[in-house]
């Protein structure tokens, strides 16, 4: 509930206004992106770490029946 309204059933989102919003999202996303230039959208969503700032995964080495 937002505002005291229900938005969302059953994993869905309800209203008329929800096609909307994902048309101005995706607007704003593609603005973003055509200004920042392919190249530094990349870094900025898809950041290549140092392996010493990677998280070691624990479960990597485990072997599962």
């Amino acid at each position: 509930m937002v505002n005291g309204r229900v938005v969302k059933y059953d994993g869905t989102l309800l209203g008329e206004r929800l096609a909307a919003a994902r048309t101005a999202t995706t607007a704003t996303v593609e603005h973003f992106r055509s200004a920042m230039g392919e190249e530094e959208w990349r870094q900025v969503w898809e950041p290549q770490l140092p392996a010493a700032e990677r998280t070691p995964n624990p479960y990597l080495d485990e072997v599962w029946d």
